[in-house]
């Protein structure tokens, strides 16, 4: 998975966090769908170290598919954890499962001390849940007469430590409000043979039995999250490269001509990203054209971006779009962040990025973008939660939040450029990536991390009291 990369600072730093399993936690999944009744069972085991410094008295994975199943099906919930073992010794262990809070607890047979490595396996079964729009990370969906299952975040997923206590944030149906850390994953899925599987990571056919089965593996190292997508309607992808970036598009094939088109603003976006912020590290990234009928029009997962079927096919509508998709392979897929508590990290990174793309590709007039925020988007903070933004908008909580963290959180980042100069900024940034790569970001980090290189600025001070609420009393 890790590419061959180019300048030595960066390639030191990402092989070594690749080199590093030992430290990472190692997902096994067994998987059998059923396409015709969309039955999902999956058999996890997760291998973990305590690698914090207090002492777990229990181990709680996040569970979202019973709040997916309850959204589009309401009252549809079904217990779907069917046991949960020590994976050493065999031993049934006590768990409880949240459904409200996306939950499931397990007590170990005795208290993990920091350093403690366990091993545990759950096994889950669920009706994939049938969905009228594609937004869900789990769910099944029409895709031009046949069925399309997206899995995303289908299994259960450790949750991150952090303060003492199991971070956990409720399913979000308008921004992302995921929250993990990079992992292995090795997965066998059992499903209809007439079905294409693209992933995460690399994905290959082990077996196939016409009419019957097929096997699949799936190998994703060092990865944020792990996404499936599984169709009888994709055909022969459109494939390009660029920086030994192996890039790859699908569609039906009524959707070839917008994968032709995305395949190229893909690569576009690579070279461009890898130009002005560092190295993407893996050797693969897909693209697929897929049903949405919401406001999301496109959805990044690591290695792999989802775009609506409908999107205009011009560079300056579907190639802006790919290219904000991409930049979140950057942040969000490398740079992690919680994407609950800070948005601002991945989304409005990847917003700037997009702005980038139009700059340098498209006659943008820059002047008239900032009218539109200035007119359209009253100011607000771009560093609360998504909860606080709830609060805030009420009724209209998507435009509350597309206007703080996509509008105004792009705009901070571009006026800070102008601030700081177009190769200060930059050289910032990539040594924000470079130092971020495969961790955790916070906003209180960028902060200091921007203070720092802007050598304490005065334009630069005055945009952060001006943008973030904890700099505004400062």
């Amino acid at each position: 998975m890790l590419k061959r990369l180019i300048g030595v600072g960066i390639l030191l730093a990402l092989t070594c966090a690749f080199a590093r399993a030992e430290g990472r936690s190692q997902y096994t999944i067994d998987a059998t769908l059923d396409g015709q009744t969309g039955r999902l069972g999956t058999v996890t085991t997760v291998r973990f170290v305590n690698d914090s410094e207090d002492v777990w008295e229990q181990v709680c994975f996040n569970d979202y598919i019973p709040a997916v199943q309850e959204h589009v099906q309401p009252g549809a919930y079904e217990e779907r954890v069917l046991s949960v073992t020590d994976a050493g010794t065999g031993e049934a262990l006590p768990f409880t499962a949240d459904r409200d809070a996306c939950l499931i607890c397990v007590t170990p047979p005795a208290p993990l001390a920091p350093g403690d490595e366990m091993a545990l396996t759950i096994a889950c079964e669920a009706d994939v849940p049938v969905a009228e729009e594609e937004r869900f990370q789990v769910s099944s969906f029409d895709h031009r007469g046949g069925v399309t299952f997206k899995l995303c975040q289908f299994f259960p997923i450790l949750c991150v430590w952090e303060d003492g206590a199991w971070t956990s944030h409720p399913y979000d149906f308008v921004g992302e409000a995921f929250y993990s850390v990079c992992a292995d994953y090795s997965v066998t899925l059992r499903l209809p043979a007439e079905m294409t599987v693209i992933a995460s990571g690399r994905e290959e056919c082990l077996s196939s039995e016409e009419g019957g089965e097929a096997v699949w593996s799936i190998e994703a190292q060092n990865m944020r999250d792990l996404v499936i997508l599984a169709s009888s309607e994709y055909v022969e992808p459109y494939t390009g490269e660029a920086g030994g970036v192996e890039v790859r598009c699908f569609g039906t094939r009524n959707q070839r001509g917008q994968a032709k088109n995305m395949l190229q603003y893909a690569l576009d976006s690579i070279a461009l990203f890898e130009e002005l912020y560092g190295e993407y590290p893996y050797d693969q990234l897909d693209l697929c054209v897929t049903r949405m009928q919401t406001n999301a029009i496109g959805i990044e997962y690591p290695g792999l971006i989802e775009i609506w079927e409908t999107v205009n096919h011009t560079r300056n509508r579907l190639g802006v779009l790919v290219s904000h998709e991409v930049a979140h392979q950057w942040f969000y897929g490398v740079v992690g962040n919680d994407q609950y508590d800070e948005p601002f990290l991945d989304e409005s990174f990847a917003q700037f990025s997009q702005c980038v793309y139009m700059d340098k590709t498209l006659n943008w007039s820059r002047d008239s973008m900032a009218r539109y925020v200035r007119v359209n988007a009253p100011l607000l903070p771009v560093d609360l939660t998504l909860g606080d933004y709830h609060m805030l908008g009420g009724d209209d909580y998507a435009k509350t939040y597309y206007n703080a963290v996509y509008l105004h959180g792009r705009t901070f980042l571009w006026e800070v450029k102008d601030a700081m100069g177009e190769d200060a900024f930059f050289e910032m940034v990539r040594a924000w990536y470079r130092e971020n790569a495969f961790g955790v970001a916070t906003i209180d980090g960028f902060i200091s991390f921007l203070r720092e290189h802007a050598q304490g600025a005065p334009e630069v001070e005055s945009l952060l009291g001006t943008y973030f609420k904890r700099c505004a009393a400062q």
